[in-house]
């Protein structure tokens, strides 16, 4: 609700949708009715029959992350369950209830533990109702139970190194498609417990070198061995390899965006913050419908049909997410529409930042240059204002309103190889610092982008080719042809939220034709506002991209399917492509059905990137 209130988007819900009063309604009932020290849901506890339940981590991230924004009152009691909780939890810890899903998932565990001796223990660690046991105590403890949940927990080092042991469950990193599905391949496992473990690792042993060597590790394997343009990895459930033809669940999708976002508050890498960008602009917006009513359960970079495939023709080729989930709508399995919220309000608060490394001397970081106010507590109190369009402008203005000198360091992004701050050259994938003096500061950032060709993409063989400007990837938009698949009118009715089937009857299968150029086109299409950026109505877009492309005759969709192949292996032989034409790519947050990744025809090419002439 606040970051619907701070977009000026609360007129789009509607009128009769009591939304912030609800919210906190189901919120405190869930602080009111913790029992014998535990968060209970339905009439039991989150961790039953003596077993330790990873939900229970996932509605303490909820309860923490909705209580920042509410008096002190209601923070003291969601910090008294929450400790309670975690207090409980540590006598839980075992070989036995560390298992499953919260075995893969334990790294979540000690980021609710460094929320508590970071905020809860400093805040209300005196008082008795709330941490009984007293601060020290109760620190010791948590940390200790860290410690051994981290000991028991999924081996994530030997299994992104590819050294199974018992711990990894005797596997490996694949570096393909995985054919059955498990929870230690499962994308979204990774997502939360993979890419969150060096950060813990950092916490754990208290070497920083050991979690940026982790990072690195994960991050090397998921993106040579899993990599999609839009969305980090491929698993569409569990690991699918590099065709673009495959997918990523949207829980994957935000659990991904939450991770790098906590590593880079962690790590200060700016490079974090580039992917979190590559995903909340393009991946997370791609997998929903603009006005966010429905969603899919996983979002492809090559799609040009959304619904619901036979199974028949479905079962060699890919898993059932791909063909009976893959639809706009409410109706697939529950876990992404309780999940795919949490994205853009993570993002939101990881947009500005406190460097608090030398407590003498705190800085204000901005992290990502989206349009932002905020007050940095930790900062003496600094107020920095961020007036800007991005992703869909190219400049910046940051203010700091400060009472004391105050370092300011904004994250200029690795693609932004020609930035300039008040017109000096600004080194892309830095922190940039300016010492502020009292009073107000105003710099002007200017990022200057150009289209870069990325080569390279889907498995080894096909060579393929996407296009992206600054941290927004680009697709072709056949024109839309919309479905109801099922309506819900029954009571709860939503008439906002049917199942959609979305498809195309257009030309999709384009291969890309070197040496022709590549034009920006700065107009944004008629319709288009910032206030709803992500439009996707009637092919709405800020901005577009034209290249020359030709129909290849032999790329279509899968036997019986409707899901596209995987793009032919380039370069394409001249006489499998029709003639040349004028093709207009759009913002990949800007569709519902794309081509993003193309096969390509002509010479060069294979690999790299370079910015387009």
């Amino acid at each position: 609700m606040a970051l619907l209130r701070t977009a000026g988007a609360l007129h789009r819900l509607p009128a009769d949708l009591p939304a912030a009063r609800r919210l906190r309604r189901q919120q405190n009932y869930v602080v009111d009715h913790h029992k014998d020290g535990w968060l209970w849901h339905n009439g039991s506890s989150w961790s039953e029959d003596a077993t330790l339940g990873e939900g229970g981590f996932e509605m303490q991230q909820a309860l923490l992350q909705w209580s920042e924004a509410q008096p002190q009152a209601t923070r003291r009691k969601v910090a008294t369950v929450i400790v309670s909780q975690l207090c409980n939890e540590q006598t839980r810890i075992s070989n036995v209830t560390v298992t499953s899903w919260t075995a893969t998932r334990w790294p979540t565990f000690v980021t609710l533990v460094e929320y508590a001796l970071d905020h809860l223990l400093p805040e209300f660690g005196d008082d008795p109702t709330v941490v009984p046991l007293g601060p020290a105590r109760t620190a010791t403890l948590l940390i200790d139970a860290a410690n051994r949940i981290a000991a028991l927990g999924m081996d994530w080092r030997a299994y992104y190194s590819q050294r199974p042991n018992a711990r990894s469950a005797h596997k490996g990193f694949p570096e393909g498609a995985v054919p059955s599905w498990n929870v230690y391949d499962h994308g979204v496992n990774n997502a939360e417990g993979a890419l969150r473990w060096p950060n813990a690792l950092y916490r754990v042993n208290g070497s920083k070198a050991d979690g940026e060597a982790a990072l690195a590790l994960v991050l090397r394997m998921l993106e040579t061995k899993q990599g999609q343009v839009q969305s980090l990895f491929c698993a569409d459930e569990v690991f699918c390899g590099r065709d673009p033809n495959r997918g990523t669940e949207t829980c994957a999708v935000v659990e991904a965006m939450a991770s790098l976002e906590i590593s880079f508050a962690t790590f200060g890498d700016p490079a974090l913050m580039d992917r979190a960008e590559r995903l909340a602009f393009n991946a997370l917006p791609g997998a929903l419908t603009g006005d966010m009513w429905t969603h899919v359960y996983v979002q492809q970079a090559n799609s040009v049909h959304a619904g619901v495939t036979p199974m028949g023709a479905c079962d060699p080729i890919a898993p059932s997410e791909v063909c009976d989930r893959n639809f706009y709508g409410v109706s697939h399995f529950p876990c992404c529409i309780t999940n795919f919220p949490q994205g853009w309000p993570k993002f939101a608060q990881s947009a500005v930042l406190a460097d608090v490394t030398d407590s003498d001397s705190p800085a204000v970081v901005v992290a990502s240059l989206v349009p932002v106010v905020a007050t940095v507590a930790a900062a003496g109190g600094a107020t920095v204002v961020v007036d800007s369009q991005y992703p869909f402008g190219d400049e910046a203005t940051i203010t700091l309103v400060a009472t004391a000198p105050t370092l300011l360091r904004i994250r200029v992004p690795g693609w932004a190889v020609h930035a300039t701050v008040d017109g000096k050259p600004a080194r892309n994938g830095t922190l940039h610092t300016l010492r502020c003096a009292a009073g107000n500061t105003s710099v002007l950032v200017a990022l200057k982008p150009s289209v870069v060709v990325e080569e390279g993409w889907g498995s080894a063989d096909a060579r393929a080719t996407a296009f992206t400007r600054g941290p927004l990837v680009f697709a072709l938009a056949p024109t839309e042809e919309r479905v109801v698949a099922q309506a819900f009118d029954a009571v709860p009715a939503r008439p906002h939220a049917p199942d959609w089937t979305i498809s195309t009857a257009a030309t999709w299968n384009y291969a890309i034709v070197r040496g022709e150029g590549v034009v920006f086109d700065a107009k944004p299409s008629a319709g288009w506002t910032p206030s709803f950026a992500f439009d996707d109505g009637g092919g709405r877009h800020p901005f577009s991209i034209v290249v020359t492309g030709c129909a290849v005759s032999g790329w279509s969709y899968l036997p019986s399917s409707h899901i596209t192949a995987a793009p032919p292996p380039s370069p394409i032989d001249a006489g499998a492509c029709g003639a040349s034409e004028q093709l207009r790519l759009v913002p990949f947050g800007s569709t519902n059905i794309r081509i993003a990744v193309f096969p390509w025809v002509g010479a060069g090419g294979g690999g790299g990137s370079v910015e387009a002439k």
